[in-house]
């Protein structure tokens, strides 16, 4: 995975983000909080979050996600 920077107008700007990846739902939205910033992810299966996340870039909340999703499905 290559790095991208996501300058603070893009940050500001960002648009939540939606995916179902293997059954579940990976949802993406920027934190909340203006002085810490970063991207909050989770991961919902049967409408219930199931898991989820605090990472500084969108890339890294997006793989995050999907390696968490992944690891489930090798224990099954």
């Amino acid at each position: 995975m290559e790095y991208q920077s996501v300058s603070q107008f893009e940050e500001a700007y960002f648009v939540a983000y939606e995916e179902e990846w293997c059954g579940y739902v990976i949802y993406i939205e920027r934190n909340p909080d203006r002085f810490r910033g970063g991207f909050e992810w989770f991961v919902c299966f049967d409408n219930k979050v199931i898991q989820s996340g605090l990472v500084f870039h969108f890339d890294f909340a997006l793989a995050d996600a999907q390696q968490f999703i992944n690891s489930r499905a090798k224990e099954d």
